[in-house]
């Protein structure tokens, strides 16, 4: 069975449509970003409305048919070429390229209307096509990244491939002599374009890829960058805070004779700040940009945890990674209770326990991690809340609130605190 050249046309210019879409719904999504792709999206309406009109040639006149449908045909490879260029970073000849489509014009509508011979007229457009794709194959198989370089290579080879096509087309048109015309050249006519058309539309897809696959180096990159100056941030902090201590070191050393309550007040406060300065440390060595390993940072201030004396300490800390904006204030409240129970649940030198556990409680069902932080003692035991509201307190209850935590308080043979909170879920797992 012989196939219909204008069906074959028409089967094309459905493909091609479907390709235009593509390109041009991709185009939209990547609005901020589109180097060379909005190029690229006009390049493919132009191939469209070329191929629509090169297939009503003979029921609309060649005026149009080929005097408009060649020049828009060109211009889809001249786009392509365009938009690899732009995509490189390179300058875009636009003049030139204007220049060419003008030539292609000026040459179907002098072999078509003027002095019809459409041998020159297909030798000629063959010839501009293959230099064309020969000139996009060059530039994008130019130096590509490692991550791209297989798509790259890909991309010149279907370009390659439309050359080698319309390279198939000028020999046949050769081997027909002067009396050629495109509806004489038969099934190797509809073969060429069936095949230039499918390798358009592969073209199309490489393109997209190659695009996005840009787009994911690029913000990768910037996840680095960013999580880069994020650690520096945190180190430079840390010294500061380092800092901060030692003036208050010198100055407590001052006070302390003279104001043993002054000084015991300035102590506090080193511990406080070394709090600070253990979470900005433990951020400054996080391979996961803003997340901070909460049982390695508590148990660093567990083991700084000052006047212990002849009391244990038990620890007990499961894994788990937490934000940020989590760990100062965790600490800062771990640190104010179990300072607390040393200062105050074992009077008159008594020796006793302070067990410490950080823990995964049960929420079936529930799209955030809850996160239990308990400090428990075997002491004399308090109340809670105090009757008097000291500054311990205070913070407790403050930075508590910060990150929606909730306390609660029983009596166990000794007191014990239990922090709740609710971690917040982690895009792409933990």
């Amino acid at each position: 069975m012989r196939l219909d050249y204008r069906s074959v046309l028409f089967t094309i210019n459905c493909i091609l449509l479907m390709a235009a879409l593509l390109v041009g719904i991709y185009a939209l999504a990547t609005w901020r970003r589109r180097r060379g792709v909005a190029i690229w999206a006009s390049g493919y309406c132009s191939l469209f409305c070329g191929m629509v009109l090169i297939s009503l040639r003979g029921l609309i006149p060649d005026s149009i048919s080929i005097v408009i449908g060649n020049p828009l045909l060109l211009g889809f490879l001249l786009l392509v070429l365009a938009g690899i260029r732009q995509y490189l970073g390179l300058a875009v000849p636009w003049r030139l390229m204007a220049l060419a489509v003008a030539l292609v014009a000026a040459e179907s509508l002098y072999f078509t209307i003027a002095r019809p011979f459409a041998f020159l007229r297909l030798v000629f457009f063959d010839l501009a096509v293959m230099a064309i794709s020969l000139l996009g194959a060059a530039a994008i198989g130019r130096k590509p990244s490692p991550g791209v370089r297989v798509i790259s290579r890909s991309i010149a080879a279907l370009l390659l491939g439309i050359a080698a096509a319309y390279l198939a087309r000028l020999v046949m048109t050769l081997r027909a002599g002067l009396s050629v015309d495109l509806m004489s050249l038969g099934s190797g006519e509809v073969a060429i374009q069936l095949l230039s058309g499918v390798m358009a539309t592969g073209l199309a897809l490489a393109l997209i890829l190659l695009h996005s696959s840009i787009l994911t180096e690029e913000l990768a990159a910037a996840a680095r960058d960013r999580a880069l100056l994020v650690r520096e941030i945190a180190h430079r902090t840390k010294n500061d805070l380092a800092l901060v201590d030692s003036l208050i070191s010198i100055d407590q050393a001052s006070t302390a004779e003279r104001d043993p309550t002054g000084g015991a007040r300035l102590g506090a406060l080193r511990d406080r700040i070394r709090c600070l300065a253990q979470a900005h440390d433990r951020l400054s060595r996080s391979e996961d940009s803003g997340i901070v390993r909460l049982d390695e940072y508590l148990e660093v201030i567990a083991e700084a945890l000052p006047g212990r004396r002849e009391l244990s300490l038990v620890r007990d800390f499961a894994r788990v990674e937490a934000p940020f904006s989590y760990a100062a204030p965790l600490g800062l409240v771990m640190n104010e209770l179990a300072t607390n129970a040393i200062k105050y649940a074992f009077p008159e030198g008594r020796a006793g326990t302070i067990a410490i556990a950080l823990r995964r409680a049960a929420s079936p069902g529930a799209a955030s991690e809850r996160i239990e932080l308990e400090v428990r003692d075997d002491g004399v035991g308090t109340s809670w809340p105090p009757v008097r509201q000291g500054l311990g307190t205070m913070i407790v209850k403050s930075f508590a609130e910060k990150i929606g935590a909730s306390i609660a308080y029983a009596f166990e043979g000794g007191s014990v605190f239990t922090l709740g909170f609710e971690l917040p879920p982690r895009s792409g797992g933990s």
